[in-house]
Protein backbone atom coordinates (compact mmCIF):
# COMPACT_ATOMS: atom_id res chain seq x y z
CA UNK A 1 0.00 0.00 0.00
CA UNK A 2 2.82 2.41 0.84
CA UNK A 3 4.45 1.93 -2.58
CA UNK A 4 1.13 2.55 -4.38
CA UNK A 5 0.55 5.79 -2.50
CA UNK A 6 4.11 6.94 -3.19
CA UNK A 7 3.74 6.16 -6.91
CA UNK A 8 0.45 8.07 -7.07
CA UNK A 9 1.96 11.12 -5.40
CA UNK A 10 4.99 10.95 -7.72
CA UNK A 11 2.63 11.07 -10.73
CA UNK A 12 0.83 14.10 -9.30
CA UNK A 13 4.10 15.94 -8.66
CA UNK A 14 5.45 15.08 -12.12
CA UNK A 15 2.29 16.57 -13.68
CA UNK A 16 2.99 19.89 -11.97
CA UNK A 17 0.49 19.51 -9.14
CA UNK A 18 1.25 20.44 -5.51
CA UNK A 19 0.23 18.69 -2.30
CA UNK A 20 -0.64 19.87 1.17
CA UNK A 21 -1.49 17.29 3.82
CA UNK A 22 -3.55 17.89 6.96
CA UNK A 23 -4.63 15.45 9.65
CA UNK A 24 -3.56 12.23 8.02
CA UNK A 25 -2.67 9.01 9.76
CA UNK A 26 0.97 8.83 10.84
CA UNK A 27 1.71 6.01 8.40
CA UNK A 28 0.66 8.11 5.39
CA UNK A 29 3.44 10.63 5.97
CA UNK A 30 6.31 8.30 4.97
CA UNK A 31 5.24 7.63 1.35
CA UNK A 32 4.33 11.30 0.95
CA UNK A 33 7.78 12.35 2.16
CA UNK A 34 9.48 9.76 -0.05
CA UNK A 35 7.63 10.98 -3.15
CA UNK A 36 8.45 14.62 -2.43
CA UNK A 37 12.11 13.87 -1.69
CA UNK A 38 12.41 11.90 -4.92
CA UNK A 39 10.90 14.79 -6.89
CA UNK A 40 12.44 17.81 -5.13
CA UNK A 41 15.53 16.44 -3.37
CA UNK A 42 16.42 17.37 0.19
CA UNK A 43 13.42 18.57 2.20
CA UNK A 44 12.64 20.69 5.25
CA UNK A 45 9.61 19.85 7.34
CA UNK A 46 7.32 21.87 9.59
CA UNK A 47 5.42 19.45 11.81
CA UNK A 48 3.07 20.37 14.65
CA UNK A 49 1.95 17.59 16.98
CA UNK A 50 1.85 16.69 20.66
CA UNK A 51 4.92 14.46 20.27
CA UNK A 52 7.90 14.29 17.88
CA UNK A 53 7.39 10.88 16.19
CA UNK A 54 11.16 10.41 16.21
CA UNK A 55 11.34 7.28 18.38
CA UNK A 56 13.47 4.32 17.20
CA UNK A 57 11.12 1.82 18.92
CA UNK A 58 12.35 -1.16 16.83
CA UNK A 59 9.57 -0.99 14.22
CA UNK A 60 9.88 0.84 10.92
CA UNK A 61 6.14 1.51 10.59
CA UNK A 62 5.11 2.26 14.18
CA UNK A 63 3.30 5.62 14.22
CA UNK A 64 5.89 7.12 16.58
CA UNK A 65 8.87 6.25 14.35
CA UNK A 66 7.90 7.97 11.13
CA UNK A 67 10.32 10.91 11.37
CA UNK A 68 13.08 8.76 12.83
CA UNK A 69 13.15 6.81 9.55
CA UNK A 70 12.12 9.55 7.11
CA UNK A 71 15.58 11.14 6.56
CA UNK A 72 16.91 7.80 5.24
CA UNK A 73 13.70 6.50 3.70
CA UNK A 74 14.98 6.27 0.12
CA UNK A 75 18.00 4.20 1.13
CA UNK A 76 15.80 1.84 3.19
CA UNK A 77 13.49 0.89 0.32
Amino acid sequence: MSDKLQAHVEKLLMSGKHMLSFGDDHFVKLPLLRAHAKHFGKLALVYIDAHTNTYANGSKYYHGTIFFHAPNSESEK
